[in-house]
């Protein structure tokens, strides 16, 4: 997945200049049927589109060789209309807020009404190299 414009502005404020950042207390996940580009505001799926598309909390386990991996399922329950989701991207708030991350699934997913789509257990990655 890739930083943000906002997300790599924070990092470099906090690792090389004296200015206060303010790191999130909460992270979400949104879902996407285009690359949300660095501002994370393309093609999200919301409760407009369907009742079922709302940002998720995740949470991530501690970071290792310069990854951090989500630490429990995320899942959502579209309940109308046929999807195709093949992007996701990490929020600050579960609306508005601030894109972190986001990235392309690897195998991207159409969903159908009541069908579940499901990111598993370490398989959202938040990484730098």
């Amino acid at each position: 997945m890739s930083f943000s414009n906002y997300a790599e502005n924070a990092a470099l404020n906090w690792l090389f200049t004296g200015s206060v950042v303010t790191r999130p207390t909460a992270w979400y996940v949104a879902v996407h049927t285009a690359d949300p580009t660095e501002d994370g505001t393309v093609g999200e799926l919301t409760a407009a589109n369907d009742s079922g598309f709302v940002r998720k909390s995740v949470t991530f386990a501690d970071a290792a060789s310069g990854n951090a991996l989500s630490s429990a399922i995320v899942a959502w329950t579209p309940t109308t209309g046929s999807f195709d989701i093949t992007h996701v991207s990490v929020w600050d708030a579960i609306t508005g807020g601030n894109c972190l991350i986001y990235g392309a699934l690897v195998i991207p997913r159409t969903t159908t009404n009541a069908t579940p789509f499901a990111i598993n257990t370490g398989d959202l990655i938040a990484a730098l190299d």
